[in-house]
C-alpha cells in the first residue's frame, strides 16, 4: 500500500502494525543467550547433585554406624548379620540400607560380634558419586 493517498490516521496505523513483534535476528539472538545461560547451568546442577549424594552417603555411614553402636549397648555384641538391625521391635534402622541403591550409593557391611565395616559405593563414579565411602567400629570414617 501507498502512503501517497493514505490519510495521516491511517499512516500512524499502518507504522504501529509494522512496529509490532520481533525480527528473525532479535529471536535468535534470544535463544542464542537462553542456550549460553544453559550451557552455563547443567553442568553446576549436575556438580551439586553428586556433591548432594556424597554428603547422603556419609550422613548415612553415620546412621548406620550409630545403630551399630547402640546394638553392641544393649546387647554387648555386635549384630552377626544386617536383619538383627530390623528385626526387633522398636528396629535400630527404620531403612534397609543394604537393599539397592540409596541416594546414588549402594552399602554393604562385614560383621562380627566384635567389629564391623560398612562401605558406600557410589553406583557410578564420577556420575552418582565421587568416591567410596567407609565407616568402621567405633564409627571411624574414612574415604578411599
Amino acid at each position: 500500500m501507498s502512503w501517497r493517498g493514505a490519510n495521516p490516521r491511517m499512516k500512524k496505523k499502518m507504522d504501529k502494525a509494522k512496529l509490532k513483534g520481533f525480527t528473525l535476528v532479535e529471536v535468535m539472538i534470544i535463544i542464542t543467550i537462553i542456550a549460553l545461560l544453559t550451557a552455563i547451568a547443567i553442568p553446576n546442577v549436575l556438580k551439586m547433585r553428586i556433591t548432594a549424594n556424597d554428603v547422603t552417603a556419609q550422613a548415612t555411614l553415620k546412621t548406620i554406624s550409630g545403630a551399630l553402636e547402640n546394638f553392641f549397648i544393649v546387647h554387648g555384641l555386635y549384630p552377626s548379620v544386617e536383619d538383627e538391625l530390623f528385626s526387633v521391635t522398636p528396629p535400630y534402622l527404620s531403612k534397609n540400607y543394604f537393599s539397592g541403591e540409596y541416594a546414588g550409593f549402594t552399602y554393604d557391611s562385614e560383621l562380627s560380634s566384635i567389629e564391623y565395616t560398612v562401605t558406600a559405593t557410589p553406583t557410578s563414579i564420577g556420575k552418582s558419586g565421587t568416591t567410596l565411602f567407609v565407616i568402621n567400629t567405633g564409627g571411624v570414617f574414612s574415604n578411599n
